[in-house]
């Protein structure tokens, strides 16, 4: 592929993944409940400590499957990611249009059909490899909107935007205990009530969007893929 079109695939990536994002810890000791097992003590957290305690356990997590949605250029784009250490796969949207993502190391490599290579700011797609991996620039350009450790700053930036504002309730999410933050705007952080402090949800009614945390600690295989042009 030549100069000027990957010039153009990476601008176009970096200018539609340009999040507008908000202004933007320890679990507390564990009590005994009447059901179920004991509770990490979050319910006895303000609201600030919650959200520290989220953050700090997604920042580290070893692996976690994230989906959710972002706005952009006055639009609702998806996005639908697998960690596992340094390495990401998934798809997210440009225009509507899903694109294939995978980093590895220190390389991002970019999946498209023609549709995608126009929505990431690619008019003419004579000669782009159509349905192939390429490669495309390195991962921290490509992922830095999504990074888990940007995901976990969003969890902290609420809290800090309404100035300690949230309150804290116990709840029940997908069968799972949870304490809910809920902040004066109506965004909401939901957070595992049981072991470690995990965010599962996360409804920001504001530029941040949704977010749905799940398969914390699952094996993914994620590698480069194999002949990925250049």
């Amino acid at each position: 592929m030549s100069g000027r079109a990957y010039r153009l695939v990476v601008a176009g990536v970096a200018a539609s993944l340009a999040v507008v994002l908000v202004s933007c810890g320890s679990s507390g000791t564990s009590s005994q409940t009447a059901r179920g097992p004991a509770t990490n003590g979050l319910e006895n957290q303000a609201a600030a400590q919650v959200a520290q305690a989220a953050h700090a356990a997604l920042k580290t997590a070893t692996s976690v499957h994230v989906r959710g949605s972002f706005f952009t250029d006055r639009r609702t784009e998806k996005f639908n990611l697998r960690y596992k250490g340094d390495s990401t796969s998934g798809t997210f949207t440009v225009n509507g249009v899903p694109i294939q993502i995978i980093t590895a190391g220190d390389r991002a490599y970019l999946k498209a059909d023609k549709r995608g290579w126009r929505a990431m700011g690619n008019p003419d797609t004579t000669g782009l490899p159509l349905h192939q991996w390429v490669t495309a620039g390195p991962a921290r350009q490509m992922l830095t909107p999504f990074s888990l450790a940007s995901l976990a700053s969003e969890l902290t930036a609420e809290e800090s935007a309404h100035g300690g504002g949230g309150t804290v309730t116990q709840s029940m999410l997908a069968g799972h205990k949870v304490v809910v933050v809920t902040y004066p705007d109506g965004s909401k952080l939901y957070v595992a009530n049981v072991g470690t402090a995990y965010p599962l949800r996360f409804d920001d009614t504001g530029a941040v969007g949704s977010r749905t945390f799940s398969q914390y600690g699952a094996a993914f295989h994620i590698t480069a893929p194999p002949r990925a042009g250049h």
